[in-house]
């Protein structure tokens, strides 16, 4: 072999390995990605559980009843919603209580890269569905917020929804 022969299989691994390098790179941060929808998936799903079973056991109604307070009333209290934006990491759960009343939702601490969890609530239009025409019901969406990084500038977000019927 030549020292010529040599240089131009040098520049053509280099050629190739270029790519390669570059694409397992990208793998990794879509790994990465895939990771925190799983973890916001989770997070969505504890709460919206919590919730189905409250609405299903009408432990809402009574609070209703008791308080004065609707669901859209009581998700979006801002000591609730404080609550939920608890992220001090490190802490094992936690519970979140609804102002006024003595129920609470247990909550995961979120991992450190997350940067947000909100519930939102919108009451449904019933008038003209005669399947929900039986009580008032409500859209939550949980949504979470994240950055793949610390240093991410760019933050990342998913929302989960569930029906809720008073």
């Amino acid at each position: 072999m030549t020292l010529i022969e040599v240089l131009v299989t040098i520049a053509v691994l280099s050629l190739a390995l270029g790519p390669l390098v570059q694409l397992l790179s990208s793998s990794n941060r879509m790994s990465n990605a895939s990771v925190y929808e799983v973890m916001a998936v989770h997070y969505a799903a504890e709460i919206n559980e919590q919730l189905q079973w409250l609405a299903q056991n009408n432990t809402i109604a009574m609070v209703k009843a008791a308080t004065g307070r609707d669901l859209e009333d009581l998700l979006t209290d801002p000591l609730l919603q404080a609550q939920m934006e608890n992220m001090t990491p490190g802490l094992g759960p936690y519970l979140a209580k609804f102002p006024g009343t003595e129920i609470s939702l247990l909550l995961s601490p979120l991992h450190p890269n997350f940067t947000g969890r909100r519930l939102y609530v919108k009451r449904l239009d019933s008038t003209s569905a005669t399947t929900l025409n039986t009580g008032v019901y409500w859209d939550v969406t949980v949504s979470l917020s994240w950055k793949l990084s610390q240093s991410d500038a760019r933050d990342h977000m998913a929302s989960f929804s569930t029906i809720l019927r008073e």
